[in-house]
């Protein structure tokens, strides 16, 4: 199961403990990469220390994608395939970047 809106403003937390998660209108079933852009540039505001700590309190092995690709790679995928625009104005500058490999290693790589 995938929110596709997960965010601060539809995650509430107690005394450092999920508690609850509201506004499932956009769920649906798919890989669960797909919940990782809203949740690292938008409830993270692209912090690489919460999303690895949020990976490693998931329990989510970054060295252990299946099919080959690189976790940057698949994260990177579905940042461009999210409904929404989950780099809303955390678009880093871009240029440097001359393929989307550097940019999912710019915006992903742990």
């Amino acid at each position: 199961m995938s929110s596709a809106d997960l965010h601060g403003d539809h995650i509430f937390v107690r005394d450092g403990h999920l508690a609850g998660i509201i506004d499932w209108g956009d769920a649906l079933c798919g890989d669960p990469y797909y919940d990782l852009p809203a949740l690292f540039f938008g409830t993270f505001g692209g912090s690489k220390s919460l999303l690895r700590a949020f990976l490693d309190a998931y329990g989510w092995s970054v060295g252990s994608e299946s099919g080959g690709l690189s976790f940057a790679r698949r994260a990177m995928t579905m940042t461009l395939l999210h409904e929404f625009n989950p780099l809303g104005h955390a678009m880093p500058p871009l240029e440097d970047v001359t393929t989307l490999d550097e940019l999912a290693e710019m915006l992903w790589r742990l």
